[in-house]
């Protein structure tokens, strides 16, 4: 395809089979603080929702970027068969608005969201592209006008852009896929421009699709609000409406009238679960008791202050049964008691930023019996050890990307580390290196001891390999998260068993798991990114699910989990920025 910036296309990375999208700027004469202006601001984003740049590169003077390959469709797509139902339009929008939070808290605002920039993945994951046009925002600052006409609102085509902006382009793509239709429309440019520019407000959606609650076409009309100060300022502001919608709770910022008697329900889209619920998962095994597993509480809620989440991705619970979490937005490591309780915080806003630990993207997470944490930083590609009370003990690792079999020596070099596991017997550290799809181990030096795997999907060869973890026999299990299975590795990377593929039945992943948990019983629980738990034997056999409760009616999206030694779950649940605790009761027939 082609923009106004640039066109991109799709190669291949001969040395590692893999499949990339490379933005060329049409315009290579311009001042090169211009051409890497995009390429920067890309790089300072890292959000699930947002595409991923990879590399900027430079060959005959022609400069290129190199960025992740998404699969599926576009909205632009999506929208060729009519308006959307209601619950698929509001799971779209609430991704973007996620994105766009995170964003805006690094101070880039897109500009340019249209259909043809939202990318839907076979996962249904929503990816925002073309930061072409985003801006850095600077007080009082203003800017040219940039982006598509339909989806820009008054003040940025006068040249001055805030979050808000975006928010109005936000409501117009949700109009647009409730109604299939555009807010304002005319035959030319100039008729469209005018009618943005004047006092006439937008139609109601509503009156467009009478299946559209009015309550929510409310929420649209203030996204689409020619006055800026009366307009959503954040998005976490219309994320929060949003989620009082499905609830059925009265909308902050939103004409009361709005609610009540004309809100239609929404059948697809229950009342909430309170905490705690008590939701019960009953599990016959071979031995004839009956495992039991009770959601005892729900820990957490989306904020910044103590015992908030931004982007819970990683959990590990240590031998006096503290929890700790990752916060990849907020870098930071959380400790909470079995209670749920906040303890402390540790990382950048923390109490231990004098001591010299600083995270930029923490993720996997494990422990040891002395309380230590291995906490893997995804963006510094560093591993870094803290004692039990939170100093820093050790730190090891740095950037290193791997071109097929080539390596700078033996270093302790890492692309996109994301998994981390302890052998506390044989005294290793394991890490995935994902982003060069293989496994390092090393001592408790940091020294390497070994190197194993490379892409592929034979057994022992990964497809960006994510979550570790150890039984009681020292096997090591790794999440094989695009090859959609779980693989199995006796001490020394030693090639056991596989299991698990892409699927919808029994033992299948249909969404890729991103972690995998071992039980004190050697039970395993695996992860996948989904409203749902995977509960295995430890050799692949099928047990059962988990199914999480909803935060409002948003279904929980499970990233990590882990045990503690009394066999209970504790789960972080990305979409609603909370731990959920399951219980583990056994009951004899």
């Amino acid at each position: 395809g082609s923009g106004a910036f640039g066109g991109v296309w799709l190669a291949e990375d001969s040395w590692l089979s893999k499949r990339v999208a490379l933005k060329i700027p049409h315009n290579q004469t311009m001042d090169f603080s211009k051409l890497i202006a995009e390429p920067k601001m890309l790089a300072a984003l890292e959000h699930p929702n947002i595409i991923k740049l990879l590399t900027v590169e430079k060959a005959s003077d022609t400069l290129f970027m190199v960025m992740e390959y998404v699969e599926g469709e576009n909205l632009r797509d999506r929208l060729k068969g009519g308006p959307l139902p209601v619950p698929e339009a509001l799971d779209i929008i609430w991704e973007i608005l996620e994105a766009l939070a995170y964003a805006h808290q690094k101070g880039v605002v897109h500009r340019d969201l249209k259909p043809g920039n939202i990318l839907i993945t076979p996962q249904d994951q929503i990816k925002i592209t073309d930061f072409g046009t985003a801006h850095a925002l600077q007080a009082g600052e203003e800017t040219v006008a940039a982006g598509t006409l339909f989806y820009m609102s008054k003040e940025q085509l006068m040249g001055h852009v805030t979050p808000a902006s975006d928010l109005y382009s936000v409501g117009v793509l949700l109009f647009e896929m409730l109604t299939g239709k555009l807010p304002f429309y005319g035959e030319t440019s100039a008729k469209v421009m005018q009618k943005i520019l004047s006092n006439d407000p937008p139609p109601d959606a509503t009156s467009l699709n009478p299946e559209i609650p009015a309550a929510l076409s409310a929420i649209i009309s203030r996204a689409l609000d020619k006055d800026l100060k009366r307009r959503w300022q954040m998005a976490e502001e219309m994320l929060e409406a949003l989620e009082a919608f499905k609830a059925g709770r009265p909308i902050p910022g939103v004409d009361s009238s709005a609610d009540g008697s004309r809100t239609k329900p929404l059948e697809a889209m229950p009342a909430p679960s309170k905490p705690p619920s008590r939701k019960v998962l009953r599990l016959a095994d071979t031995f004839g008791s009956t495992h039991e597993y009770v959601l005892q509480a729900e820990y957490g809620e989306r904020g910044k202050g103590e015992g908030q989440f931004m982007l819970p991705n990683g959990v590990a619970v240590d031998g006096t049964g503290r929890i700790l979490v990752t916060d990849a937005i907020r870098a930071q490591v959380h400790v909470l008691d079995t209670s749920g309780c906040f303890l402390s915080v540790l990382g950048s806003e923390g109490t231990v930023m004098e001591r010299g630990l600083r995270f930029l993207n923490p993720s996997g997470i494990a422990t040891d019996g002395q309380g230590r944490m291995y906490v893997c930083d995804t963006k510094n590609c560093r591993i870094q050890i803290l004692s039990a009370e939170g100093d820093l003990v050790l730190q090891f690792g740095r950037p290193l990307v791997v071109i097929g079999i080539h390596e700078e020596g033996k270093v302790a070099g890492f692309n996109y580390p994301r998994g981390v596991a302890v052998d506390e017997e044989e005294g290793l550290i394991y890490v995935a290196d994902t982003g060069n799809n293989r496994l390092r181990s090393f001592n408790m030096q940091g020294k390497p001891v070994k190197t194993f795997g490379g892409h592929g999907e034979r057994p022992g060869e990964f497809n960006a390999p994510l979550g570790l973890a150890l039984d009681s026999q020292g096997r090591l299990y790794v999440a094989d998260s695009q090859n959609h299975r779980i693989q199995v590795f006796e001490r020394g990377f030693r090639f056991k068993e596989a299991f698990g593929r892409r699927g919808l039945g029994e033992g299948k992943f249909y969404h890729a798991p991103t972690s995998v948990a071992v039980s004190p019983s050697d039970e395993l629980v695996v992860c996948d990114d989904s409203d749902r738990m995977h509960l295995l034997s430890g050799t692949g056999g099928f047990l059962g699910y988990i199914h999480g409760p909803r935060t409002g009616t948003v279904p929980p999206k499970y990233y990590a989990a882990a045990f503690s030694e009394s066999g209970d779950i504790f789960a972080v649940d990305e979409h609603g920025c909370r731990l959920h605790h399951f219980a583990y009761r056994v009951k004899q027939r």
